[in-house]
């Protein structure tokens, strides 16, 4: 017992000094989902090719443009127990703070001045945890509370008004919300896979996604616009990344995809206490990216995508069965 106990005494200060604080720096705990529409990207798909929006002028039903997502998720601070910065290993763990920004634009090429057609805008911050276990196995969890508002771009509004003058609206579609999400990751050879489940709500509990009352900038010639009914919409991802596979194993291929049951947003219900619709909607990437970690902010990945579901740029998420299609380059680490 006695040489048991000045074992276990030998091994507590080891064990206290591999558990470290640090600041403003990049820990991979729950990096965001590649696929993630409104995660925390930077991104460029051009051209992108998606179906035309209401209110759009002229009535080409395909539609060629931008979509530029700017975004980042900055670390503030944290606590891990990691023998190496940053790489969580079997039973070890790590938490940490993070301050989420994501910037999204989508533009139309189609109408005479190629006007912005929405513009997203998401700041929140984040609690992240990740726990290591054996054969390269982790689970990660993270809490999201932030802030989304959405805007018509002023060109697409102005036209909108002069062609349509009895049916142009302006939807306030702005929301606090609660993100939850959970994650496991497991490593075989040369691929890491992960799969997660969360779901995104609106706070205060059973709140609206948008503003309909008095005082706020919602218009509608159509009529009266009912709040929303529907307050939280789950999701589900799943990604894959072979290292080293093309080019003399330089580049890495990599695949992620998110399906999410999401709310048709209805601007004029006959009945208010009605619930809204749902879809499923699902994003897929295929990428490839070097192997290994780029210097200064990153470096840049190729990338096709495809979408198909509930329309997910602000107030056009009325527009079921909305598809886009495009190449893109995205910043990695």
């Amino acid at each position: 017992m006695k040489f048991a106990a000045a074992c276990l005494l030998t091994l507590l200060p080891s064990v206290a000094s591999a558990q470290q604080w640090w600041s403003f720096e990049s820990h991979p705990y729950y990096d965001p989902l590649i696929a993630g529409v409104r995660e925390a990207h930077f991104s460029a798909l051009v051209p992108a090719h998606f179906d035309r929006m209401a209110m759009m002028v002229s009535d080409d039903r395909r539609r060629t443009g931008w979509d530029i997502d700017v975004g980042a998720e900055l670390p503030i601070f944290g606590r891990e127990s990691a023998d190496t910065p940053g790489k969580i290993g079997e039973g070890q763990w790590g938490w940490g703070m993070w301050i989420p920004i994501d910037f999204h634009m989508i533009e139309d090429f189609g109408d005479q001045s190629a006007p912005i057609i929405n513009t997203d805008y998401r700041f929140s911050g984040m609690l992240k945890f990740r726990r290591g276990f054996a054969k390269q196995r982790s689970v990660a969890a993270r809490v999201q509370f932030g802030h989304e508002s959405t805007h018509l771009g002023d060109e697409f509004s102005i036209d909108a008004q002069r062609a349509f003058p009895r049916a142009f609206e302006r939807i306030n579609v702005s929301w606090q919300y609660l993100d939850m999400g959970g994650l496991y990751e497991w490593t075989v050879g040369e691929q890491t896979w992960n799969a997660r489940l969360g779901v995104t709500m609106t706070v205060p509990f059973r709140s609206s996604y948008y503003q309909s009352g008095p005082g706020t900038v919602t218009e509608s010639r159509i009529g009266s616009v009912t709040d929303s009914k529907n307050w939280y919409d789950p999701y589900a991802g799943l990604e894959f990344n072979r290292a080293g596979v093309l080019f003399h194993q330089t580049f890495d291929v990599y695949a992620s995809s998110e399906l999410r049951w999401r709310s048709v947003y209805n601007y004029h219900k006959a009945n208010s206490n009605q619930a809204e619709e749902r879809q499923a909607s699902l994003n897929l990437l295929i990428g490839i990216r070097k192997t290994g970690t780029g210097r200064g902010i990153g470096r840049a990945s190729p990338f096709f995508r495809v979408y198909h579901g509930v329309n997910p740029n602000g107030q056009f998420r009325n527009q079921k069965n909305f598809s886009e299609v495009g190449i893109g380059l995205r910043l990695v680490r």
